[in-house]
């Protein structure tokens, strides 16, 4: 009991929750998930982005919190979002985000061969990229395609 690809689109598309296209192809909902991504099917919803808070919400959340993570799940965003809106923000001391950087970016070159370059740590990089608006790819690329 399987699906094709067209099918599968379709109904995933259309609405159809994960579990039960898993159920109806006898696979997983990761292996749907993979497949769906193999096949090149954009996610229905992005990747959460940090909403539009404000200097203020995020200076009081990082105060009242006893972390990052827990002034994160206050705010019901995720923590590397929370971490770049603070940066960008000026709230949070970090290193300096290189000029260049979108533009090694953009040019192709990878987190860890920017974290190469500028000596620091991939989660840096990520984290510079999110503060200048790159949505993260999420997610290990297919080996078939």
């Amino acid at each position: 009991m399987g699906l094709t690809n067209d099918e599968l689109t379709r109904r995933y598309l259309s609405g159809d929750t994960i579990e039960d296209l898993a159920a109806d192809t006898g696979m997983t909902r990761a292996g749907v998930q993979a497949r769906l991504r193999r096949i090149g099917v954009p996610p229905r919803t992005q990747p959460s982005k940090a909403p539009h808070l404000s200097k203020n919400q995020i200076a009081a959340a990082l105060d009242h919190s006893g972390s990052i993570s827990a002034a994160a799940k206050a705010l019901g965003i995720t923590r590397s979002a929370l971490t770049a809106e603070a940066q960008r923000h000026g709230l949070r001391s970090t290193l300096k985000t290189p000029a260049d950087l979108l533009d090694r970016h953009r040019e192709g070159a990878t987190q860890t061969e920017l974290a190469s370059h500028y000596g620091v740590a991939v989660s840096t990089v990520g984290v510079w990229l999110q503060a200048l608006g790159v949505t993260r790819r999420r997610g290990r690329r297919p080996l078939d395609g």
